[in-house]
């Protein structure tokens, strides 16, 4: 979900492979700075299983999210 990179999805797409994806394979979103509102729109829109955070996101912010959804943060 992370606009103007290689591999970022749009709703409409995100839809699409959404309802494709089996029951048994975890739905994860990829989010880079975005709002929490944003966040939580995909979660609930999408079926998000786990959100994976690549950007400066807090301990806190990450934190907010469970337990509704897996959380993994990414550190460069």
């Amino acid at each position: 979900f992370v606009p103007g990179t290689p591999r970022h999805v749009d709703a409409a797409r995100a839809e699409r492979v959404a309802s494709a994806v089996p029951p048994f394979v975890a739905r994860v979103g990829l989010f880079v700075d975005a709002p929490a509102g944003e966040v939580r729109e995909a979660v609930a829109r999408f079926g998000l299983d786990t959100v994976q955070f690549h950007g400066a996101e807090p301990p806190g912010y990450c934190a907010a999210f469970r337990p509704a959804v897996r959380v993994l943060k990414a550190f460069r």
